[in-house]
């Protein structure tokens, strides 16, 4: 492991930056790859994939306790006084005795319940579990560039073995999860060779104080992610009590391009926590401002997004999926309020009130449930994009009045009137005036307004990306 337990030093646009060269290929790629996977899988075999993603996203951080979290949070820390590669060690333990028993239980219960991909599916687990593990350690102590060269290496393997598994393999599932493995192993075992990121000196599974306090942190952390796997993920399997798997298939084609804007928007989460978590009480941070600006920027950029989605729909996908951009239009204004949840949501993680992170997280999720259980026999595939953006609305408004005391965040009336009005005739025309040349105009009029919103942080990015070149 690199010797660095000094308090590394964050600058919100320059790590912002560096993540989003370590997450824009395996992240984003990924799930751009079932948009072409449209092109060579049938619904159903596009519904079974996503299916068998969705599960792995549902038990990873069950398998895991979000230990991970934990020690970042200890890593990145002002406490200069902790032995960090003990927490590390401690750490490594809990995942072993966390990971070790979910595959006992899965292997048990397949015997009554015959999982066909089980061996696949269970590595799949393990490895969506360790390389976080290794990218949270690297974030912890500071070695961002670190992560990101194991985000371009992982994107890089990915698209090469899953682009040829599929003209390899009769069988599309079994060679895209095999692929995907593949990509895994390499990029953890390169990390481990290259940056030596976990020593097993300080390796225990024996009980002790430092193992409950990271505990005590992340076991609310892992049921606030259970409660946002509910927002985002559990739609499908009601999609499949009520409806069917063919449809499941066209709704994982709409909820892929929104979760590109969630992934777009957790690479500046993450540099948003590295600076709300390791700032000093002395240090003067506009929160305001920051959470200003990043309102106008996600109104304006999903706005574009929206306006565009017939179109990139049309052009990108096969033709039996060609309606899922309507569902998109929805999920996009979803992902709106996940973001600014997220962002509101530092402030319980600087206070180490992960509790609270939990709370209100759980009760979007109850409300994302009953919408989509309610209305989903009326409203089909609009029932769960529904749901979504009722569970995030209401986790915003509850973090919102909660924290603004914290990060000091007020809206200014006449901005927001203007955002929500634009933002709300670009849903209204894209939706209900299907001509080319309206579609058109509109695409040019909210890409403009994007530019010229948000022309300042444009401008700061390009001009720092020049200045490394």
């Amino acid at each position: 492991m690199p010797q660095n337990d000094s308090k590394p030093k964050v600058n919100l646009l320059t790590n912002t930056l560096v993540y989003s060269i370590g997450n824009f290929g395996s992240k984003i790629l990924s799930f751009l790859l079932i948009p072409f996977f449209s092109f060579f899988l049938t619904k159903e075999e596009l519904g079974t994939y996503d299916l068998l993603l969705t599960t792995i996203f549902l038990l990873v951080p069950i398998s895991t306790f979000q230990i991970s979290d934990a020690l970042y949070r200890w890593l990145i820390g002002n406490d200069k006084n902790i032995n960090k590669r003990k927490y590390i060690g401690n750490a490594i333990g809990l995942l072993v005795f966390s990971l070790g028993s979910i595959i006992s239980l899965i292997y048990i219960t397949n015997i009554f319940i015959n999982v066909y991909y089980i061996h696949l599916f269970v590595t799949m687990l393990i490895l969506s579990c360790v390389y976080p593990f290794y990218q949270q350690i690297l974030r912890g102590i500071g070695n961002i560039k670190a992560y990101a060269f194991s985000g371009i290496l992982h994107s890089f393997f990915l698209v090469l073995f899953n682009v040829a598994s599929i003209f390899i393999f009769d069988d599309k599932i079994f060679g895209i999860l095999s692929s995907s493995i593949l990509a895994y192993v390499l990029v953890i075992a390169l990390l481990q060779f290259k940056f030596n990121v976990i020593s097993f000196q300080y390796f225990q599974l024996k009980w002790n104080l430092e193992k409950k306090e990271m505990l005590i942190y992340s076991l609310p952390l892992m049921l606030n992610a259970l409660s946002w796997w509910v927002i985002n993920a559990s739609d499908r399997y009601l999609i499949l009590k009520y409806l069917s798997l063919s449809e499941n298939g066209i709704y994982a084609i709409s909820s892929r391009f929104p979760a590109i804007v969630i992934l777009l928007n957790s690479i500046f989460m993450l540099a948003w926590q590295d600076k709300a978590l390791s700032t000093d009480e002395s240090e003067v941070v506009d929160y305001q401002k920051i959470f200003k600006n990043f309102l106008i920027f996600e109104l304006s950029l999903v706005a574009f997004l929206i306006s565009i989605s017939p179109l990139l729909i049309s052009l990108v996908v096969d033709e039996a999926f060609e309606s899922s951009w309507r569902y998109m239009i929805v999920l996009y204004v979803a992902t709106i309020f996940s973001a600014l949840s997220a962002f509101i949501g530092a402030g319980y993680l600087r206070q180490k009130k992960t509790n609270r992170v939990f709370f209100t997280s759980l009760i979007g999720a109850v409300f994302n449930i009953f919408v989509i259980i309610l209305t989903i026999e009326n409203l089909g595939l609009y029932a769960p994009a529904l749901g979504s953006f009722i569970g995030f609305l209401v986790i915003f408004i509850i973090r919102f009045y909660d924290m603004k005391k914290e990060f000091k965040l007020n809206f200014k009336v006449v901005i927001f009137f203007f955002l929500s009005v634009y933002f709300l005739s670009t849903i209204l025309i894209t939706l209900f005036l299907e001509n080319s040349y309206v579609n058109f105009s509109m695409i040019f009029i909210s890409a403009s307004i994007f530019l010229i919103l948000n022309k300042k942080i444009i401008f700061k990015t390009l001009n720092f990306v020049k200045s490394k070149i």
